[in-house]
C-alpha cells in the first residue's frame, strides 16, 4: 500500500505466505491494513486471484467495508504503478471483484448451500426467518409438544413425561422449563454435532463403579485444589499485609493458618478429595489472632488494621468452608450418587430436544424457511461429502478470518473442512472477545495460538502486533497500567506500545471521576497529601439510605445514581465541545465537536432516557444508539395500548392507560369518579373490571360533561374498530397514530424527532408483518408483545442519526466495538455486574459438559450436582474475564482522552486493599489512581425527579377526597396511613456530610446571600459574579479537587471570572516555595514566582487565559507583608503546611455530621499555630474600609472557627492567630479566635 510504512511485525504478517498465520492484533494496531495489504501482495505476486480467496468477518457492514478498502487499495496501486502489465493484472482483479468471497460466515455458508442445493432437502426460493417469527415458531412448537406429551406420557422414549415434569417444572407452571429447553437447544447448536456431543457428555454422569473412576471426580479434585490454592494465596497476602503494616509479630502468629492450608493442599494433591479432607474443610482449625503482652508494641498499629485483617481472614476461611457445601454437603458418596441419578433425566431431556427439533424443522420446512443457525449446519452437512470438500479445497487457495476471537465451534469446523494446514490467515485479539452470549469461544483463539507457537509446528506461525496507532501516549500508558493489574496474561507480549506521533504540549491526561452518593464533598488531587482527621465525638449508627443498591437501575436509589451520572457526563460533554485538542488521526489541533464524544455504558436499559434528557438540558446534541428500549418508550407504550383496546376494549390496563394519556385526556380524578359513581349506584361492583364502569358511566353517569367525554372516547374507539375490518394492517396502524393525535403529540415532547421516528417504525413493522403472510391485528399485537417481553429479542429505537451527524453518541460498549472517538466517557462503572446463577435445570459448557439438577420429590428439595458446580465455577470465571475484556474494548476506543465515571455509596468504598468484584469499580479498585491519570472524588448531584405526582398517586389521592369514599368502611385507617408524617423527616433533609463553605453560607442571613460568596476553589465573587452562577455551581466550591494537570474545570464559564482568578491565585500559592519566594521578594526580585507560575501554565495546572488576567502584584504583596515573611520563615524551618484537607465530626441540630474542608495555609511559631485562608472577596467601592473588613470578618468567622477546631484537634498546639488574606487589596484581616 503506497505511502504506508509498516512495522517489522506487520511486514512479517504481510509477507509470510507459505504458512498459516495467527495475528494477535491489539486495539489500534492496524490489523485491517495488514490484512488488505497481504491480499494485494498475494494478488500482485500471482499467488491467487481475488475470487480464489475466502475472507470472512462477523458483520455485513464489516464485509462491505473490507471489500471497499480492497477496491480502493487496488485502484491506488494501479494509479501509482508505471508498469502496464501490473495495472492490467490489477484491473482484472477489479473486474472479478463481484465474485470475491468477502462475507460473513453465514454469507459464505449460504453460498455453499446455493451451489450445492441439490444436497439439501429444502425447496428453491427458501427464506431466512427473522428472530421474532422464529421465536414464535419455537414457542408454538414446544407448547404443542408439551400438550402431546401430557396426552401420551410415553411419547418420548426412555421415560415418563409426567415424572420428568414432577421433578423439573415449577408447580402448576410450565413456562420456565419450556423456555429453558429452547434456550439450551440454541446453545447446543453452536457446536457441529451437538446431539452426539450431548449424549457423549451425559455418559459422564453415569456410575462407573467407584467415585474415583468417574470422569467428574478428577475435574472436581482440580477445582478443589485450585480453591485451596486461592485460599493459601489470600492467607499469604494477609501475612504480608501484617508485615508491611509493621506487625511482624502478629504475622508470625498467623503463620500456623498458612501451614494448615498448605498441609490440606498437599493432602488433596497427593491423595485426592476424600471424606477426611471434606470433614477438615467443614471445620478448619485456625489460630485466634489477638494481641498479647508479647505483641504489645504492635497493638496500636494492629488496632487500626484489625478489621481489614479480619476481613482478609474471612475470605480464605469462607473459601475453604464453602468447598464441602458446594460439592458434597452430605458426603462424597451421597453427592456422586445424586449425580448418577440425574443421568436418566438428562438423557430424557436430550430426547425431548430431539423431538422438538424434528417438529421445529418440519414447521420451518412448511414455511420454506431456515434460521441463521440452520445455514451453518446445512453447509457443514454438505461439506461432509469428501468430494465436495476436496473440490472447494482446490478452488480456494487462501482463507482469511477477521475477528477470529469471536469464532465458535461450528464456524471453526466449517473452515477446517476446506482449508489446509498452511493457508489460513487468522487475525483478532482475544482481549477483545466479548460475545459469549452469541456462543463465541475465546478458547479457540488461545488454543490456536498455543498450537501455532509450538516449535515443532512448521506449517504455522503466531505474530503479535502491539503498536497502537490510535491512542495518545497518555491513554496508552494508563490502559497498560490498568490491564497489567487486572487482566491475566497481559505481559510484554500483550501490552500496547505507543505508535503514533503526538503533540506532547496538548496531551490530555486520562481522568477518573468518582461521584459519592451520600452528599458529602471530598478532595482527591492525585498526590499523597496527609489528611487531618479528628475523631473526637465520632459516633456509629447508620443513616437513611445506607443500604447498598441491589441491582443495576432497579430501585429508586439506582435511578438517582443514573440521573446524577447523566447530569455530570452531560456537563463534561458541554465543556469538551469547543475545547482545542490535538487530533492524532490528522496530526492537527482543532476544536472538539459533539461527534468527537461518545458515552459508553455496559447497558443502556433504563439509562438511555436519563442521559439523553441530561444532554438536552445542557443543550448538547446527542443520539442514543440503543439495541433495546423501543418498547420502553412512552409513545410506543401508548401506541400498543391503543392497538390493544381496538382489538379488545375489555382490557382494563390498556384502556386506563389510553384514557389517561394525552390522547383522551382523562384526569386521575375523572377516572376515580367513574369507578366510584358506578359503585355508589350499585351498577358495577368494585371487584368488577373497570371497563364495565366506563361503559355504564358513558350511558348513565351523573356528570353530563364527563359522560359526554366518555361517549366521545367510546365513539372514537368504535370508529377505529370498524376501520380495522376493512383497512390493511399497516394502514390501520398509521391511521390510528395520526387520527388519535399521538403522532403529533409525540413530536411536541422532548426528543420529538426520535419519538415520531419510533411511531413510523411501528407502521413499518406492521407492513413487514403483513407481508410475511399474516395480517390480523390480533396476531400483530401478539407479535409485538412477544418482542417486548422476550429479552432475547433486541428491539432498538428507530435510527434518526447518520454516521456524519454532529451529535454526542450514547451507546453500549458492545455497539462501540470497531469504532474510535477522540473523547471516550465510560460511565456506569459503579453499577453491579450481572453474575451467572446456579438455578434449577440444565447447565452446559463446551469444556465441562452438560448436567441437570438433582431433584428429590419425596423430601421436596433440589440441589446442583457436582458437575453443575464445576460448570457454574467455570461460568463465573468466564463471565468475570469477559467483563475485563469488555472494559478493555471500552477503554481502547479513546484516541485523545479517556474519562471514567462511576458512583459509590461513600468514600469508604474506595479505601482498603480488598474491593471484591461486585462492580466494575471494584475490579478497577487498585488502578483508579495511578501516576498516569487524574483522580477526582465529587459529590453526586442526586436531585429528585422533576414533574408532578405519578398517575397512581394522583388516582388514589383524588379518589380519597370524594365524600362517598370518606364514608366508606376503612377510610379512617387509609387516611391515617396516607397522612402519616415521618418523625425524623429532618434527618433526610440534613446531609450526613457538609462542606465548610456550605455551613458558612447557611449561617448567613437569607437577605444577604447576594453579598460576597466563595467561588470555585475557595475564591469569592461580588454580586455581579454571583448573579451569573447557579446555586449548584457555588455549592461545590469547598472540598473539591485541585487538579495538578487537567483541563479547566468543565463546570466553569468560558470567560475569565473572579472564580477563575481565585482558583489560579490559590494554585500559585499552593505550589510556591514560601521560603524562596519571601527571600527573593525581599531582595527585590520576582523571577522565582514568575518562572514557577509560567511552569504551572505550561503544565496546564493554570489556564493560560486566566493567567494573563491575573495581577501578579497580588502574590508579590503577600510575600512583602509581615504575615508573608513569617510564613516564609516557618517554611524554611519545615513548620509550614499548605492545602491540608480535614474531616471533622460536629453536632448540628441535634445530630452528628461530618464536615470537610481544606485549610489553605497554616504554620507553627513556637508552640502556637497561625492559620491563613486566602480570599478573592472584594471591598466594595465607596464603602467605609473598616466597615467592609468587619463585614468580611462576620462573613467568614464560622468558616475560620471550624478550621481552628479541626487544626487544634489534629495538632497538639493551639491556634493563636487567624487571618483572611484578601488578594484584591493585599491585606491580611485578623479574625477573632476567642469565639
Amino acid at each position: 500500500m503506497a505511502g504506508i510504512k509498516f512495522t517489522e511485525e506487520q511486514q512479517k504478517a504481510i509477507d509470510t505466505v507459505d504458512k498459516s498465520v495467527l495475528v494477535s492484533a491489539a486495539a489500534g494496531s492496524g490489523k485491517t491494513a495488514v490484512l488488505v495489504q497481504r491480499i494485494i501482495g498475494m494478488i500482485l505476486s500471482g499467488l491467487a486471484d481475488v475470487d480464489q480467496m475466502v475472507v470472512v468477518t462477523f458483520t455485513n457492514a464489516a464485509a462491505a467495508e473490507m471489500k471497499l478498502k480492497l477496491i480502493k487499495a487496488i485502484r491506488k496501486e494501479m494509479a501509482s504503478s508505471g508498469d502496464k502489465s501490473r495495472r492490467r493484472a490489477l484491473g482484472r482483479q477489479l473486474d472479478i471483484m463481484y465474485k470475491a468471497n468477502i462475507s460473513t460466515f453465514h454469507g459464505f455458508a449460504l453460498r455453499i448451500i446455493k451451489e450445492y442445493f441439490y444436497k439439501t432437502d429444502m425447496e428453491p426460493g427458501f427464506s431466512i426467518i427473522d428472530d421474532t417469527r422464529n421465536t414464535l415458531l419455537q414457542m408454538e412448537t414446544m407448547e404443542q409438544l408439551f400438550e402431546d406429551c401430557f396426552e401420551n406420557d410415553h411419547l418420548i422414549p426412555g421415560g415418563s413425561f409426567r415424572d420428568f415434569m414432577d421433578h423439573y417444572s415449577e408447580e402448576r407452571k410450565e413456562d420456565s422449563i419450556r423456555d429453558e429447553l429452547i434456550s439450551t437447544y440454541g446453545k447446543l447448536r453452536a457446536m457441529p454435532d451437538y446431539f452426539a456431543w450431548a449424549e457423549e457428555r451425559a455418559g459422564d454422569l453415569g456410575d462407573k463403579g467407584s467415585v474415583q473412576n468417574s470422569p467428574v471426580y478428577g475435574r472436581m479434585c482440580e477445582s478443589v485444589i485450585k480453591r485451596i490454592r486461592d485460599a493459601e494465596e489470600t492467607c499469604q497476602e494477609t501475612i504480608r499485609f501484617l508485615e508491611d503494616s509493621g506487625c511482624a509479630a502478629m504475622a508470625v502468629k498467623l503463620r500456623p493458618d498458612l501451614e494448615e492450608i498448605q498441609n490440606i493442599r498437599e493432602m488433596a494433591v497427593s491423595s485426592g478429595v476424600d471424606e477426611d479432607l471434606l470433614a477438615w474443610l467443614k471445620k478448619p482449625s485456625f489460630v485466634r489472632l489477638t494481641c498479647t503482652k508479647k505483641e504489645a508494641g504492635e497493638k496500636e498499629i494492629y488496632d487500626e488494621i484489625k478489621e481489614e485483617v479480619k476481613e482478609r481472614r474471612g475470605i480464605y476461611k469462607d473459601e475453604l468452608k464453602g468447598i464441602p457445601w458446594d460439592f458434597a454437603p452430605e458426603g462424597l458418596e451421597k453427592a456422586f450418587s445424586e449425580m448418577y441419578d440425574t443421568e436418566k433425566y438428562l438423557r430424557y431431556y436430550i430426547s425431548l430436544l430431539k423431538e422438538f427439533e424434528k417438529r421445529y424443522s418440519a414447521g420451518k420446512k412448511e414455511l420454506n424457511a431456515v434460521d441463521f443457525s440452520d445455514i451453518e449446519h446445512m453447509a457443514i452437512a454438505i461439506l461432509r461429502d469428501d468430494e465436495i470438500a476436496g473440490e472447494l479445497r482446490e478452488r480456494y487457495k487462501y482463507f482469511f478470518i477477521d475477528e477470529y476471537q469471536d469464532t465458535n465451534y461450528i464456524q471453526e469446523a466449517l473452515i477446517s473442512r476446506i482449508s489446509r494446514k498452511d493457508n489460513v490467515f487468522k487475525v483478532g485479539d482475544v482481549k477483545q472477545s466479548i460475545y459469549r452470549f452469541r456462543q463465541a469461544e475465546p478458547g479457540i483463539f488461545i488454543r490456536t495460538m498455543e498450537e501455532y507457537r509450538a516449535p515443532e509446528n512448521k506449517d504455522a506461525l503466531s505474530i503479535s502486533l502491539n503498536s497502537n496507532f490510535r491512542s495518545s501516549n497518555s491513554t496508552v500508558r494508563y490502559i497498560n497500567d490498568i490491564f497489567r493489574e487486572i487482566m491475566p496474561g497481559y505481559d510484554e507480549n500483550a501490552i500496547l506500545r505507543h505508535g503514533r506521533k503526538d503533540d506532547e504540549s496538548m496531551d490530555l491526561v486520562p481522568e477518573v471521576d468518582i461521584l459519592v452518593r451520600d452528599g458529602g464533598e471530598a478532595d482527591e488531587s492525585g498526590d499523597s497529601q496527609e489528611n487531618l482527621v479528628s475523631l473526637a465525638g465520632a459516633g456509629g449508627g447508620s443513616e437513611p439510605g445506607d443500604a447498598e443498591t441491589e441491582g443495576e437501575g432497579e430501585d429508586q436509589q439506582s435511578l438517582s445514581d443514573v440521573d446524577a451520572e447523566a447530569r455530570f457526563v452531560a456537563k463534561k460533554a458541554r465543556y469538551i465541545i469547543g475545547t482545542p485538542f490535538y487530533d492524532g488521526s490528522i496530526g492537527k489541533i482543532r476544536k472538539a465537536t459533539p461527534r468527537d464524544i461518545v458515552v459508553l455504558l455496559r447497558s443502556t436499559k433504563r439509562k438511555a432516557d436519563s442521559y439523553y434528557k441530561a444532554m438536552q438540558d445542557e443543550e448538547v446534541p446527542a443520539y442514543v444508539n440503543d439495541d433495546s428500549g423501543y418498547f420502553d418508550t412512552i409513545e410506543i407504550g401508548i401506541a400498543l395500548s391503543l392497538l390493544q383496546i381496538i382489538e379488545n376494549t375489555r382490557r382494563d390496563i390498556p384502556l386506563i392507560s389510553v384514557l389517561h394519556s394525552a390522547v383522551f385526556g382523562f384526569t386521575a380524578q375523572e377516572l376515580a369518579e367513574i369507578r366510584a359513581s358506578a359503585s355508589e349506584h350499585k351498577a358495577v361492583e368494585k371487584s368488577k373490571p373497570f371497563y364495565l364502569a366506563f361503559f355504564w358511566y358513558r350511558d348513565q353517569g351523573d356528570d353530563l360533561e364527563l359522560r359526554e367525554k366518555c361517549a366521545r372516547a367510546s365513539e372514537k374507539i368504535s370508529q377505529w374498530q370498524e376501520q380495522a375490518v376493512s383497512m390493511e394492517l399497516e394502514e390501520l396502524v398509521w391511521h390510528v397514530m395520526v387520527d388519535s393525535g399521538l403522532y403529533m403529540l409525540s413530536g411536541a415532547m422532548y426528543g420529538g424527532t426520535q419519538k415520531q421516528a419510533n411511531i413510523r417504525a411501528l407502521a413499518d413493522k406492521a407492513l413487514e408483518y403483513r407481508q410475511g403472510g399474516v395480517g390480523s391485528l390480533s396476531s400483530f399485537i401478539s407479535y409485538l408483545e412477544l418482542m417486548k417481553n422476550k429479552k432475547e429479542i433486541k428491539t432498538g429505537q428507530a435510527m434518526t442519526a447518520g454516521e456524519d451527524d454532529d451529535l454526542v453518541r450514547i451507546m453500549t460498549i458492545h455497539k462501540s466495538k470497531g469504532l474510535e472517538f477522540p473523547f471516550v466517557i465510560v460511565a456506569g462503572l459503579g453499577a453491579r455486574r450481572q453474575k451467572p446463577k446456579l438455578n434449577k435445570g440444565v447447565h452446559m459448557d463446551a469444556e465441562e459438559g452438560i448436567g441437570i439438577t438433582f431433584s428429590d420429590r419425596e423430601k421436596g428439595y433440589y440441589r446442583p450436582t457436582i458437575l453443575q458446580q464445576l460448570i457454574y465455577e467455570k461460568m463465573k470465571e468466564d463471565e468475570y474475564q469477559e467483563d475485563i475484556r469488555v472494559l478493555y474494548v471500552a477503554f481502547t476506543r479513546a484516541r485523545e482522552q479517556l474519562i471514567l465515571v462511576g458512583t459509590v455509596k461513600n468514600e469508604e468504598k474506595l479505601e482498603g486493599g480488598l474491593a471484591g468484584d461486585s462492580t466494575y469499580l471494584d475490579i478497577l479498585h487498585n488502578v483508579l489512581k495511578t501516576p498516569h491519570n487524574t483522580f477526582y472524588i465529587r459529590p453526586a448531584d442526586i436531585s429528585p425527579a422533576e414533574g408532578g405526582r405519578s398517575f397512581f398517586t394522583s388516582f388514589m389521592a383524588d379518589h380519597s377526597k370524594m365524600a362517598s369514599i370518606r364514608e366508606s368502611q376503612g377510610y379512617g385507617e387509609v387516611a391515617r396511613r396516607l397522612e402519616f408524617t415521618y418523625p425524623y423527616e429532618k434527618d433526610f433533609i440534613l446531609p450526613a456530610k457538609y462542606s465548610v463553605s456550605r455551613l458558612r453560607k447557611e449561617s448567613l442571613d437569607e437577605g444577604k446571600k447576594d453579598l460576597l460568596m466563595d467561588g470555585a476553589m475557595g475564591a469569592g465573587q461580588g454580586p455581579e459574579e454571583f448573579s451569573s452562577q447557579s446555586e449548584s455551581e457555588i455549592e461545590t466550591s469547598e472540598g473539591e479537587e485541585r487538579p495538578y494537570i487537567a483541563l479547566k474545570h468543565f463546570l466553569e464559564k468560558k470567560q475569565v471570572s473572579a472564580a477563575d482568578k481565585g482558583t489560579a491565585y490559590h494554585r500559585i500559592m499552593e505550589y510556591a516555595d514560601f521560603a524562596r519566594a519571601a527571600d527573593e521578594i525581599s531582595a527585590g526580585s520576582t523571577v522565582y514566582i514568575d518562572t514557577m507560575a509560567e511552569e504551572l501554565v505550561s503544565k496546564k495546572a493554570v489556564d493560560e487565559d486566566v493567567f494573563k488576567a491575573l495581577d501578579m502584584n497580588r502574590i508579590y504583596d503577600f510575600f512583602r507583608s509581615d504575615l508573608g515573611k513569617r510564613a516564609g520563615e516557618a517554611s524554611r524551618a519545615g513548620l509550614l503546611e499548605k492545602e491540608k484537607p480535614f474531616t471533622l465530626t460536629m453536632e448540628r441540630e441535634g445530630r452528628s455530621m461530618m464536615v470537610q474542608g481544606i485549610i489553605d495555609c497554616c504554620f507553627r511559631e513556637g508552640d502556637e499555630m497561625i492559620l491563613i485562608d486566602y480570599k478573592s472577596s472584594r471591598i466594595r467601592e465607596n464603602a467605609d474600609p473598616e466597615a467592609e473588613k468587619d463585614r468580611i470578618r462576620k462573613e467568614y468567622q464560622v468558616q475560620l472557627d471550624i478550621y481552628k477546631e479541626a487544626l487544634e484537634a489534629a495538632r497538639p498546639f493551639p491556634v493563636s492567630e487567624m487571618y483572611i488574606y484578601l488578594f484584591q487589596t493585599g491585606e491580611a484581616i485578623q479574625m477573632d479566635r476567642t469565639r
